[in-house]
Order: C-alpha cells, then structure tokens, then sequence
C-alpha cells in the first residue's frame, strides 16, 4: 500500500511538471501547529511543530492573478493532550505529502495574497507519550505482540483535506492553514463473542490541525 501511495504521488508531481507553463519555484516554511484527535472525550489541543519544502508549478498566469499546483513535502507534528498544562500530552510524528491548487492575488507591486486547497497523505514516522515528567519515546506506529495478536495503537496512514492563505511581501511568506483528516488513525478491535458474534469494538478517531508558518520562496 505504501508503494502505491508514493508511486501515486511521483506520478502526479512527474505529469505537473509536464504541466507546468512558467518556470517553478520552491517554498521552504516552518512554524507553529496545533492538532487534536476526534473521538477522545475532553481532550485538548497538542502543541508542536511543522517544518517542510513546496515546489510551486505556474499553470496560468493572468498578471494580477496566479494559477499554481504545490506539491510539498513536511515533518508535521499531530496528536493530542489531557489535563492541565498538558500533564499528559500523545505526539505523533509524520511526514505528510499535501497537493495544493494555490490561487495568488497581486494587491501591490511587492505583496501578494493567496488561498489554496488540495488532498493531503500521511505516514506515521514516530512519536511519543508524555505523562507528567515522564516522557515514554516508543513509537506509537510500531506493531507489537500480545497473546499472539498483533496490534498497534495507531494506524501510521492518513489522508485528508487541507486549506489555507496567506500574505507573500518581496518572497517572505506568512501562511495560516488547516487540515481535516479523513481516516480513522485508531485500531478498531474485532472479538469473536459467543453467541452474540464477531462485534468491533473502538470509535473513529481522525487528525485534525491548524498551522502558523513563516516560509520564502526561492
């Protein structure tokens, strides 16, 4: 599967290269973001990082306005917190693959606006637990063994939506953008019960996520 998925994704930058009319640029940013899990009773916004590179392809170019596909590539920080403080905080590290169609404003002769929106995949990479002082780096991804089951706490794929905007003045970029997560990031546990029948037990817990970045483009 993960080889279809990345054969995929080579496959749509390789046919929007072909695409692309006007010479493309790269967009490297980092910055601030927020996640939460769906499904989890009073849990709270996780704090962490996201860091990456974009390519930007010129479709169309009318002078005032902008047509562009972002193929990208970013370490992102998700996960989710309980208590005050943070007192216990599940992070989950991956490397996400967003495909942005980006619309871009001129306003003034040095800044422009823009907006963007596109599919987003995911694999998990890592991550760790922290409750407390204690800080427990097993990764969350990884499958162990138990009674001769194999199981996992989170399903290291996702796939979603992403959007966003943002202001670019002289090439400096500021961006704020979102990301809805479509699949259950959970492992959902099937149990033969006599009589009754095989019954699946867990709820659909999706990412969600918002980010502040600062980025440039080359």
């Amino acid at each position: 599967m993960k080889k279809i998925i990345l054969a995929a994704f080579a496959s749509a930058v390789f046919a929007i290269g072909a695409m692309a009319q006007y010479r493309p640029s790269v967009i490297v940013s980092a910055g601030y973001q927020g996640a939460n899990i769906s499904g989890f009773e009073n849990s709270k916004i996780a704090s962490g990082a996201r860091a990456g590179v974009a390519v930007d392809f010129g479709l169309l170019n009318s002078g005032a306005m902008e047509l562009s596909i972002q193929p990208g590539l970013n370490f992102s920080m998700k996960g989710l917190s309980f208590g005050d403080k943070e007192k216990v905080k599940n992070s989950l590290y991956y490397i996400d693959l967003p495909i942005l169609a980006n619309l871009r404003f001129g306003v003034t002769d040095d800044l422009n606006a823009f907006v963007n929106a596109g599919p987003y995949l995911a694999y998990g990479i890592g991550g760790s637990a922290k409750v407390g002082d204690n800080k427990d780096k097993t990764n969350p991804f990884k499958e162990t063994t138990i009674a001769g089951k194999s199981l996992r706490a989170y399903n290291p794929f996702d796939w979603g939506l992403q959007v966003g905007a943002g202001l670019e003045y002289q090439r400096v970029m500021l961006s704020v953008g979102a990301q809805f997560g479509m699949y259950d990031v959970t492992h959902n546990y099937t149990v033969d019960i006599p009589v009754v029948g095989k019954k699946t037990f867990g709820d659909t817990n999706k990412n969600s996520a918002f980010f502040v970045t600062a980025g440039y483009r080359f």
